[in-house]
């Protein structure tokens, strides 16, 4: 069983009322992770809903071999696991602590049973279900307009393009919304239904696949940009 209050201020659970919360929170169980913890792997079982109490969990997809592909990074008072246990298939992505977390979870069976006994609880946890899964659609079609131009200020250089890091093999800096940077190259762009995506190689030889919309910045260290030019 977990605090009640604690849940008043997960996303998914705020038109609940206080009895419906209460009851809600007699089927959770607590749960945590240290920083760098998986919580879990693609492909395991999805039949558990996650409520982050504290902490950050990053939510990524293996591409291939060594790549995987940052999808995105859930908060304090965010859900996720939320696609794979609505609809019952396996875990389509893998979720790790960022920090170290709190989480309350919940059985799907437990769900269920809550929502057949509790109509009222059913439509206000399914409108804010939608509400979060469209924010979250939007969000990242937002994002993958904005970077459309694909246009970099590096060191007071305008308009370097993404095409000339590729062919210089410029030694660059990338942060992530999620604040983890990454010092590398970069080997490939593609644009996909989900739009623009980019393959990094950092310095150990590890490769990641990321969203453009997913990244703050791109800087090139400067000593490798004057190399460059001057080749």
């Amino acid at each position: 069983m977990s605090d009640f209050k604690k849940l008043q201020a997960v996303n998914l659970l705020n038109l609940l009322s206080d009895d419906d919360l209460k009851e809600f929170a007699t089927a959770c169980e607590e749960a945590s992770a240290r920083e760098g913890e998986v919580v879990f792997h693609e492909n395991d079982p999805g039949d558990l809903l996650y409520m982050v109490i504290s902490g950050r969990v990053q939510i990524s997809k293996s591409i291939a071999e060594n790549q995987e592909e940052i999808v995105q990074v859930v908060f304090e008072n965010d859900i996720f696991g939320e696609m794979t246990f609505i609809d019952g298939t396996t875990r389509s992505s893998s979720a790790r602590a960022l920090d170290d977390c709190a989480f309350y979870t919940i059985k799907k069976d437990a769900f269920d049973s809550l929502l057949k006994e509790r109509p009222g609880m059913t439509l206000a946890i399914m409108e804010q279900m939608n509400k979060i899964l469209t924010g979250r659609l939007r969000v990242t079609s937002e994002k993958v307009k904005e970077h459309i131009l694909w246009n970099l200020e590096i060191s007071g250089a305008s308009a370097l393009s993404m095409q000339h890091l590729i062919s210089s093999n410029a030694m660059i800096e990338l942060e992530l919304a999620n604040s983890t940077k990454l010092t590398g190259h970069i080997l490939l762009v593609v644009s996909t239904d989900l739009g623009y995506q980019v393959t990094i190689k950092d310095q150990s030889g590890r490769l990641y696949v990321i969203p453009y919309s997913a990244i703050n910045y791109i800087a090139v260290q400067e000593e490798t940009f004057q190399k460059t030019i001057q080749e």
